[in-house]
Formats: C-alpha cells, sequence, structure tokens
C-alpha cells in the first residue's frame, strides 16, 4: 500500500499542503523477552473481535521550548512498554485447531513516522464534524505479514509545522479492546515522561475467560424473520460524522425522561450513556427510514472486569466485555416514550452485568457464536469511550492530549457502530458535553443530524409520545389543577384532534384556522397591541384561561371554572372591585412574597 499525499485531496478544503511518510521501522522490546506461544480467550476469539481499530490522538504544542522530538520520544517509550507488553511485539497466528494464538517473537511492532507541512489548527485539531479529513493521516500500511499473520498493534506518528503532533495508534481487537489499548497507551506515556516502569503491570491470563462447551447456548434474539431493513442499504460508501453535544442538551434530554415519572425519579434518573444511546438508536432507525413491522436492536459493549464473581486484575488487557441486547419493533422504538426505552436498556445491562449470564455468554462463544446480520441496518451498537483516559491520563511530556476521534476505517466503515467520545479540550462550550460518531449512507446523514440537532431544543421534540396538538396550557391555582387535569383526561383527547382546521400553532392566546389569524392579529394591533386585560378595568391582576375543547365538553368545564370564583370575592363584600393573586413559589419564598403583597394595603400615610 503505498504513501498518502494530501496536497490533492484536500487543496480544496483548508489550502495546499502535503504529507510525508518515512521509511516503516520495527520498534523492538528494549530488554530479552520471552519467547513463546500464548492462548487466547473465547472472547478475544470470538470472530466478531477479528477486526482493527484505529484511534487518533491530538496534541498541541509544548508551551515550552524544546529539542525533543516527539518521534523519538514515542519509539523509545514503545520500546521500554513492550518489554512488559512483550505479546503485542509479537503476531497473531492461526494454531492446528483453528483458535487465534499469539507468537511472542519479539519481532517488533511497526513504526511509521510522518511530517505535515502546517499547523494543526488549520485543521482545527480535527474537531470538525466529517471525519473524512482523519482517513488521510491513519496507518497505511499491511495489517498482516507476507504469511498472513497479524501484527498485533502499529503506531503512527506525525508531525506538524507548529510543534504539535498526533498519535494513531491501529490494534486488532483479538488482543485487546478499547479499555486494554488505552492502558497500553498510558504506560507508553508514562515511560515516555520519565516513570521507570507502568504503574498498572500488564496480566495476560486469558485462559480465565475460556468458556466450556455448552448445550444451552445464547440464541439470537432477533430471529430470521421480521428483521427490519432499510432502502438505503446496502450501499457502497458511508459518510463519517462526529456530532456534538453539549452539556445542556444532555441535561434537557435526562430532564425530559424524568417529567412526570415518579419511578424514574425514585431511580435518581438515567445514566448519560443509557439516555445518549435510547436517543441515538432511534434517531438512527429514523434516518435509515427501517421498515416499522421490522425489528431493531441495540447493542451495548459493557465491561465485565469488576463485576465477576472472581474479579480480573487491574492490568488485564485482553477483551473483557460482553453484549446487552435490547429488541424492538421499529415501530414501538419511535412511538414508545423514550424513558420507556432507556428503561429496558438499563435492565438488558442489569441483567447482562450477573455471573451467572457472564459464564452463559463466555460458554456460547466457545461453543457456538451467535451470528447477527451487522450490515443489514437493524442493528446499532453503542460504545463509550469517555471514561478511558484518553485525553486525561495521556501525557507524553507535552501537553496532554487535547482531542481524540476515531480514523474511519474497517469497523468504522460498518453502519451499525456508533460511539460516544470526549469532546475536545479547545472548545470551552462542549464542557461536560459528548460527541457522537456514526457512519452512515450520505442519503440517512442529514436525518440523523437532525434528530441530534433536536436535542437542542424542548422536551416536545425529545419524545415525539408528546403531540405537540394535543397539549393543554393553562394556569390554575395548585388547587383547582387536580380536577382540571381529571377532566382534561376524561375527555382522551383536544379539539385539536377532533377539528383540524385548527392549528394551535397559530395562536395568539386564542385559537383560530390559520386563515383567519393574520385578520385577528391586524385587529389586536389597531387596539394599540393592548389585549383584552388593558381594555377590561375589571380584569386588573386578573388571569385568563385559553383552552379548546368539543363543544359537548366545555359546558361541564365552564361550571368548574366557574366554581373557583365563587369564593371570597362573592362571600366578603369588602373585596367588592377588589382582585385576588395566585401564585406557585417554593414553600421558602412565599412568606416574602406575602410580606411584599400586604404592603399594598397600607396607605402611602
Amino acid at each position: 500500500m503505498g504513501d498518502c499525499n494530501l496536497e490533492n485531496c484536500m487543496a480544496n478544503k483548508i489550502g495546499s499542503f502535503s504529507i510525508e511518510n518515512k521509511d516503516v521501522i520495527f520498534i523492538k522490546p528494549s530488554k530479552p523477552t520471552p519467547t513463546t506461544i500464548l492462548s487466547l480467550s473465547s472472547i478475544d476469539n470470538s470472530p466478531e473481535n477479528n477486526f482493527y481499530t484505529q484511534s487518533l490522538y491530538v496534541y498541541r504544542s509544548a508551551n515550552h521550548k524544546t529539542k525533543l522530538d516527539p518521534a523519538n520520544v514515542i519509539k523509545e517509550a514503545i520500546s521500554k512498554a513492550l518489554f512488559y507488553y512483550y505479546p503485542l511485539a509479537g503476531k497473531i497466528v492461526r494454531h492446528v485447531d483453528g483458535k487465534l494464538r499469539v507468537n511472542c517473537n519479539g519481532d517488533g511492532v511497526p513504526f511509521i513516522e510522518a511530517i505535515c507541512n502546517c499547523d494543526l489548527s488549520s485543521l482545527h485539531y480535527f474537531d470538525a464534524s466529517d471525519l473524512d479529513m482523519a482517513k488521510n493521516f491513519g496507518v497505511n500500511f499491511p495489517f498482516q505479514d507476507e504469511s498472513g499473520n497479524q501484527y498485533p498493534c502499529i503506531y503512527k506518528v506525525t508531525k506538524f509545522s507548529c510543534g504539535g503532533f498526533i498519535i494513531v495508534m491501529c490494534g486488532s481487537h483479538v488482543v485487546f479492546d478499547g479499555s486494554g489499548a488505552s492502558q497500553f497507551l498510558r504506560a507508553v506515556a508514562e515511560l515516555a515522561s520519565g516513570n521507570t516502569e507502568p504503574s498498572v503491570k500488564p496480566v495476560w491470563e486469558r485462559e480465565r475467560l475460556v468458556g466450556k462447551i455448552t448445550t444451552q447456548p445464547l440464541q439470537n434474539l432477533m430471529g430470521n424473520d421480521c428483521v427490519a431493513v432499510s432502502p438505503l442499504l446496502p450501499s457502497a460508501n458511508f459518510s463519517h460524522q462526529c456530532l456534538k453535544v453539549d452539556s445542556e442538551s444532555i441535561t434537557r434530554l435526562k430532564t425530559s425522561l424524568m417529567i412526570n415519572n415518579e419511578e424514574i425519579s425514585k431511580m435518581k434518573g438515567f445514566t448519560t450513556f443509557e439516555s445518549l444511546s435510547a436517543y441515538i438508536w432511534r434517531s438512527r432507525a429514523r434516518a435509515l427510514k427501517l421498515n416499522e413491522n421490522g425489528k431493531t436492536m441495540l447493542c451495548i459493549l459493557v465491561g465485565i472486569k469488576p463485576h465477576m464473581l472472581n474479579p480480573l486484575p487491574e492490568g488485564y488487557y485482553g477483551n473483557s466485555i460482553v453484549e446487552a441486547f435490547t429488541v424492538l419493533t421499529v415501530k414501538e422504538l419511535n412511538e414508545r416514550p423514550l424513558w420507556e426505552v432507556v428503561k429496558l436498556i438499563r435492565e438488558s445491562i442489569k441483567v447482562v452485568l450477573t455471573n451467572d449470564y457472564i459464564t452463559q455468554s463466555i460458554d456460547s462463544m466457545e461453543t457456538k457464536p451467535v451470528k447477527y446480520n451487522w450490515e443489514s441496518g437493524a442493528i446499532t451498537t453503542v460504545t463509550d469511550w469517555r471514561n478511558l483516559g484518553l485525553l486525561a491520563k495521556v501525557d507524553f511530556g507535552w501537553k496532554e492530549a487535547v482531542n481524540t476521534l476515531p480514523v474511519p476505517c474497517d469497523l468504522f466503515g460498518a453502519t451499525g457502530l456508533c460511539t460516544i467520545l470526549p469532546p475536545s479540550k479547545l472548545d470551552p462550550s462542549m464542557n461536560l458535553g459528548a460527541k457522537v460518531f456514526v457512519s452512515l449512507p450520505p442519503a440517512a446523514m442529514p436525518k440523523f443530524k437532525e434528530e441530534m440537532e433536536a436535542l437542542g431544543t424542548s422536551q416536545d421534540k425529545l419524545d415525539t409520545s408528546i403531540n405537540l396538538e394535543a397539549k393543554d396550557d393553562v394556569s390554575l391555582p395548585p388547587a383547582a389543577m387536580p380536577k382540571f387535569k381529571e377532566e382534561m383526561e376524561a375527555l382522551g383527547t383536544s379539539q385539536d384532534k377532533l377539528d383540524t382546521s385548527i392549528n394551535l400553532e397559530a395562536k395568539n392566546d386564542v385559537s383560530l384556522p390559520p386563515a383567519a389569524m393574520p385578520k385577528f392579529k391586524e385587529e389586536v394591533e389597531a387596539l394599540g397591541s393592548t389585549s383584552q386585560d388593558k381594555l377590561d378595568p375589571s380584569m386588573n391582576l386578573g388571569a385568563k384561561v385559553c383552552v379548546s375543547l368539543p363543544p359537548a365538553a366545555m359546558p361541564k368545564f365552564k361550571e368548574e371554572m366557574e366554581a373557583l370564583v365563587t369564593s371570597q370575592d362573592k362571600l366578603d363584600p369588602s373585596m367588592n372591585l377588589g382582585a385576588k393573586v395566585c401564585v406557585s413559589l417554593p414553600p421558602a419564598a412565599m412568606p416574602k412574597l406575602k410580606e411584599e403583597m400586604e404592603a399594598i394595603g397600607t396607605s402611602q400615610q
């Protein structure tokens, strides 16, 4: 595979620049290491894990002037780290029994150094939503040698004219998962910073997660019939986007799931991951236009290290994840309140974190792994990189990383995977926010982006189980509200659903057909933009209740409302021409308001 030259492919977007790739070298362990063949776990050997993933880390230039070359510093640190992580300097081989193993031969890790003649700032520190540019900085080197044996990992460091640099780590999911890969990268960073050894010593022990042959393996939850399909798939091309979700939008989403829901409130709400996973699942199903009667499935990757009966040691860096599944029809996913979907996700995660399920899952992988059609569009897989410490703990002696993202290749070309990422440290507006990486056919991406952008709007758009045309917008004293809600619920519907000529979005404290609204507004404006309240002195400090109801329901509603005013006003002559003010406040605030209102009754003298 040839070198990647950016001068032609990027000139139209960010100006003319080029990237120069140096010859590949192989970094060997700094000291002699064992020569042996190591077995892998049942999870490692799962066919679904036999792929490579590439992650990119962005580092700004150091504040202080330094003569150190980041590529040389990182090469030396990798060599030191390989003494502890010596299997990564070997090859992944296929044994005669069909299982994958690691041949620890010390051949070394492929390393590529590159130079780009532009500043990182001109690339926005790789914080743009479109990730296609990142592909040009990825590892462009065969993942296996001439014999077909695979490299466990490959590194690439690209230096920029500003003094900053990026690291791309390309790793086989056979050898480690995201947590294990970040553990190795942290070890490299610690050794580059002057530590004499990694703070966490690696542990192999893959035999701990080798399953037994079982007669009751896990079954395909989707079945073979009624799997949802998309008219946009298969697709020859995919668009790769990294969409930002700020903390305010996340809070709004989580709050919307708790409104009028005592059960969820008692649970202290949902996590950001649970909430975003449900929202992403639904948004992706809509973007792909999955057929309503078909089944769709959400797959959550869940870490099991601390949840096993005999927990894995901290330094274990092999695959230690199981999959939690939630299955619904597309119609159910679209029409159920979102909080119900999130609750199902939470329950599915709770189930897989039991020791019995973990054992059954590993036994199933050893016996007969369940095969799903990941390319159909019916399955959405969500994984979370925010807690891997990729930005907070990976410092090579320069400034810490300011951004991280997946390089769209291999796994990331599959339509099913969505990754929740930490935000760039250079964007203060994204503090406590998240980024969502997704790959979709180009025709589906605009709809997905529209759904994600709706996170920045009202609760009603977040939960489409709430029909905007069926809302009752009314202010009443607290004591009156329960009866009002009872009466409204008894109706079962509002006039808006019975009479589609009335559009509540065209209200100005009144319901009118859209064609009549301009004339009405003209008449109101002719009055000097005053409302009836200003023309009617008897309504001083009063209030109006505007509501739309079927004609048969209106008399009862008026009777109930008139009962509200058969109160002190009619029984107390001293209140003739007076008015009452009904207000809702926190209990602690009410005494001060009453004091202010009582002061009105004190004469000027």
